[in-house]
């Protein structure tokens, strides 16, 4: 009867906990296979039940009903997390002890008293749904539009189109599409890093003309040419090879100048020459078309975009254009025809034949066409003004602008491009987009994405408004997420270059005065709220917070300031109190907390982005440290603050080390390591909601140039719940599955039973990223009292003998004859060749791994006994490697093997290439166990792969990562196969060089019996 009352009680309570709590592949699965996007119905998950039986003094017990996601903790009883002993593993349904060898989190011994230790179930999903504000057909994959910044020009040649976007940092993100096929991106180039900020584009239809400068030396100005039937680079006998810095070689660059304040203006072609402007010389510079040397240089005044038609040559300069012929030596005559309409600001030009288009920026925002042979006006289209001020956009109002990401003025920016069929491309590059229409000026389609993102606001009331960058998208729950979105606002016509042009707008909400309001952070310091007016734009109300604030769902702010060299941090809440006017009223502040850390290594509230005052609905206050110091151990990243009694609960997320180089650390760590000599930028924002505590890590130049998307999950207790997301060691496409780049902005909201967390993408998928977390009512919480007279007992469970045991930790060096191990040369050689552990794994409770770098010109080896084997009928010897992205060789080997108490190979593994494909083989003696492309060894080897040695009869079956296994004879027949003594990983010189080879073994064990 009980037994009976206890499962009822248990029951009640977790159901009762489930309806209170919040969030959700199972948790603790952080990626679906790679390319997977899930976007199907789930089936709602029954709660798993736990029932707890403790017969004192017996062994605490508890049972899973079914598979789930199971964390476990051991709190003193004050409610003090002591001790995380399980973190968010996946577990199948049966009963489970409790084992604890009564230490803290870092081996400190705890005093004998009562505990209590809480169990946390769950089975969350965390769906990766893809992105809102890209048009392309596919989300994933190389044919997404995605670039840094947005199209600028563009040229038609054919049946495609061909753009530039100006900066593309490491990427080019200029491309091309079909005009039949509009939403698939496609390659212009060989190579989509250019190293040239293309700024204009021109085509005579047998070339593409690209005119910019250097991307990090703009003084460096040039033109190059490529070939639309192979995409190579034309080359002009009088061209120059010119390397821009960090970028790819340009084999014939013409007109080129190095010199401050020669930005090109304008760029077109006639059948012999090509024209360059360059409106700061008063020069239009003239090339012969075929040899690229200089045919003439033109004084013009102030020439600005530029457009040719047979022998007529169009100049815009000041508020008209001006026609003139080209003569045969290439120097120009003017007509004195000009054009009737007037312009605020030309940027671009080009013509059909029959019309010149007009791209004006300024006050005009309009594309104005005029007769090409009289210059009367011919259309006009476009809202006066575009966006410059009224935010909503339409298919008629343009931005023709981007922002200098220094000064963060407006810089004239836009591109007409005609087609064929009389119909004409426009790119509007403050919207991020480009625009179809037809010879009479009417809309037929468009290309739309989102390029550089570092804000991110969803209204906390109406959550169909996102805004990412200064664009504001409305959104449909009820649809497929892909087409959910309809682009609504551009509040960009409005910024102020006083603020901060990194984060922008922030932490939206619409109050019952039915106006929608935001955050901004001034450059001058402070956050100040602003109206979103839908006709106006931005109004900067004045209002105006000291220090790091936040918009919250019930209307208040929160405001956190960090005190002295103490560290103390003081929390702040402005209560909603109504209106003046068109503004907002709040109360005075209320402290609500104040921290203070005891030491360096406690949790505090710091990260590139700060949520000031998360608070869970049980008052627990998140400080999360999301900042990497060099040279830390043992510190705490993440605490739990009870505004009530005003203590930290509990500390989680312990810092691995700087000379770590593994997979990212699981949900109760946190990375250090993987940054080399780079600071790096590691975890940014920390949410509450409800119960749940959600951390975000970006991790830029992780493993570098890499970077990580990774979401941490817990419950206000401090157990965790879940990791979901994607490293760069995993990504193995453009725009792949669930990677977002310096994505430290991240809003969680909740649709009804579900959350949903937006994320911010600096240019990897061009869009806006959304998960859905379901399964909230799935998590459970119970409790079992562990009494003073609990058997404290060792964690670590071994079948068979641990080859690592032993080891010294922390990045140290072997010493020869070390637990088994002995290495030959028995000392380094330099940086040539070392071996010296903790290098792929952490945790003081781990046997660290083995780390080997191998580069110098001689044979060597590292060896480990397997002990006295002798007739052993069922052995293996199993554990993980990891190559290290290390390229093999023809010729110089690594290779491990298990030998006989003889000195006898057994079995052996190793790894090759073929340098005439680039095929790596994964080789168990001689026989293949799997091959993988250049591309796919790299992202394999990056990650610690299962490496296994099994006797069976007669024979070895080898295992290596996912490959099937393979069933193999001796490598010398002559072998004992029942007397394994060693393990060794043998480096096998035959000249040449050897260009720094790396392994790490990792959780290698022996086991064997006679049975």
């Amino acid at each position: 009867m009980k037994k009976l009352l206890a499962i009822l009680f248990t029951l009640q309570a977790s159901l009762a906990f489930g309806q209170l709590s919040n969030l959700g592949v199972i948790a603790g699965s952080r990626s679906r296979p790679v390319g997977a996007v899930d976007t199907s119905a789930k089936a709602p998950v029954t709660p798993p039940v736990d029932t707890v039986v403790v017969t004192p003094p017996g062994v605490p017990t508890y049972t899973l009903a079914s598979p789930s996601t199971v964390s476990v903790g051991i709190y003193k009883s004050d409610g003090t997390l002591v001790r995380t002993l399980e973190a968010a593993k996946v577990k199948a349904a049966g009963p489970y002890n409790i084992v604890w060898d009564g230490t803290d989190d870092l081996l400190q011994a705890q005093p004998v008293a009562q505990y209590t230790a809480k169990i946390a179930t769950n089975n969350i999903i965390y769906d990766w749904q893809g992105v809102i504000g890209n048009t392309s057909t596919n989300q994933t994959g190389g044919d997404v539009h995605r670039s840094l910044d947005p199209a600028i020009a563009m040229v038609i040649a054919g049946t495609k189109a061909y753009y530039a976007i100006g900066y593309g940092e490491g990427e080019g993100g200029n491309g091309s599409f079909l005009l039949s096929d509009i939403q698939k991106k496609l390659l212009p180039m060989p190579y989509d890093g250019t190293g040239q900020n293309t700024e204009i584009m021109a085509t005579d239809g047998t070339n593409i003309y690209w005119a910019g400068h250097s991307s990090f030396e703009p003084s460096k100005s040039f033109v190059f040419a490529t070939k639309l039937s192979d995409k190579s680079e034309v080359i002009f006998s009088a061209g120059i090879s010119f390397q821009p810095q960090f970028a790819h070689n340009y084999a014939s660059a013409i007109g080129y100048l190095d010199q401050d304040d020669t930005k090109i203006t304008g760029l077109a072609v006639s059948s012999n020459y090509i024209f360059i402007s360059k409106k700061n010389l008063n020069q239009i510079l003239v090339l012969n078309k075929t040899t690229g040397a200089v045919a003439q240089t033109v004084t013009f005044g102030g020439p600005g975009a530029l457009t040719v038609s047979g022998s007529t040559l169009w100049i815009a300069s000041g508020n008209a254009a001006t026609k003139a012929t080209i003569n045969g030596d290439g120097t120009i005559t003017t007509t004195g025809t000009t054009s009737a309409s007037t312009f605020a600001g030309p940027i671009h030009m080009s013509n059909n034949g029959s019309i010149v288009a007009v791209i004006d920026g300024g006050s005009s925002q309009q594309i104005k066409a005029f007769d090409i042979n009289t210059g009367a006006t011919a259309w006009v289209l476009g809202d006066a003004n575009g966006n410059n001020v009224n935010p909503a956009v339409t298919n008629t109002r343009f931005a023709f602008w981007k922002r200098d990401q220094e000064t963060a003025a407006k810089l004239g920016y836009g591109s007409i491009a005609f087609a064929p069929d009389g119909s004409f491309w426009v790119c509007d590059p403050g919207n991020f987009r480009m625009l179809h229409y037809s010879s009479a000026t009417a809309y037929i389609e468009q290309i739309q994405y989102t390029g550089r993102s570092y804000n991110l606001a969803v209204d906390l009331v109406d959550h169909s408004r996102v805004i990412s960058t200064m664009l504001e998208y409305q959104v449909d729950y009820t649809s497929s997420i892909k087409n959910s979105w309809v682009l609504k606002y551009n509040w960009d016509g409005t910024f102020n270059s006083a603020y901060d042009l990194l984060d922008k707008i922030k932490h939206m909400r619409t109050y019952s005065n039915g106006r929608t309001y935001a955050m901004m952070f001034r450059k001058a310091g402070g956050t100040e709220i602003v109206e979103l007016d839908p006709v106006n734009g931005i109004r900067y109300t004045g209002i105006v917070f000291t220090h790091v604030a936040k918009i919250y769902e019930d209307g208040s702010v929160g405001e956190m300031q960090n005190g002295g060299v103490d560290e103390t941090q003081y929390f702040r809440r402005y209560t909603h109190t109504g209106y003046s006017g068109a503004n907002p009223t709040f109360s005075s502040a209320v402290l609500i907390a104040i921290h203070t850390n005891t030491s360096a290594s406690e949790p505090r509230n710091g990260s590139i982005k700060i949520n000031p005052v998360e608070v869970t609905s049980t008052g627990i206050l998140a400080l999360y440290k999301g900042s990497r110091v060099i040279g830390e151990q043992n510190s705490f990243h993440l605490g739990g603050f009870d505004i009530s009694t005003g203590t930290v609960k509990w500390k989680t997320q312990l810092s691995n080390f700087d000379a770590y180089t593994g997979d990212f650390p699981r949900v109760d760590a946190f990375e250090v390591g993987n940054f080399g000599s780079e600071q790096g930028g590691q975890g940014d924002v920390v949410i509450a909601r409800d119960r749940s505590i959600f951390t975000h890590y970006y991790g830029e130049y992780w493993k570098s140039p890499g970077q990580t998307n990774i979401f941490n999950h817990y419950l206000d207790n401090g157990l965790p719940l879940g990791q979901f997301g994607i490293t760069s060691d995993e990504v193995s496409q453009p725009a792949d599955v669930k990677f977002a780049g310096n994505a430290f902005s991240s809003v969680l909201i909740k649709e009804g039973n579900d959350y949903y967390i937006y994320q911010n993408d600096e240019s990897q998928h061009g869009g806006t990223h959304r998960w859905k977390i379901s399964g909230i009512s799935t998590i459970a919480e119970q409790s079992i009292t562990i009494p003073s007279s609990f058997v404290r007992t060792s964690e670590v469970v071994t079948v068979g003998s641990d080859l690592m045991a032993g080891l010294p930790k922390f990045s140290s060096n072997l010493p020869n004859n070390t637990n088994g191990w002995t290495r030959s040369p028995a000392s380094n050689v330099g940086t040539d060749w070392e071996v010296t552990t903790s290098r792929r794994i952490y945790g003081a409770r781990n046997n660290p791994d083995l780390y080997i770098t191998w580069s110098t010109p001689q044979n060597a080896s590292v060896t480990r006994t397997l002990g006295n084997n002798t007739n052993v009928a069922v052995w293996k010897v199993s554990g993980k490697v990891s190559f290290n992205s290390t390229m093999p060789s023809e010729t110089n080997k690594m290779v491990v093997k298990v030998l006989d108490n003889a000195g006898k190979i057994i079995a052996q593994f190793n790894r090759d290439i073929n340098f005439s494909d680039f095929i790596v083989r994964y080789k168990a003696n001689t026989t293949e166990v799997g091959t993988a492309t250049r591309d796919r060894y790299e992202l394999r080897e990056k990650r610690s792969n299962a490496l296994e040695f099994t006797r069976s009869g007669n024979n070895i079956i080898y295992q290596f990562s996912n490959f099937a296994p393979v069933t193999l004879p001796l490598v010398d027949n002559t072998a004992a196969i029942g007397n394994p003594a060693k393990l060794v990983v043998e480096f096998q010189y035959n000249g040449g060089g050897i260009y720094g080879k790396h392994i790490s073994l990792e959780n290698f064990v022996y086991t064997g019996s006679n049975q």
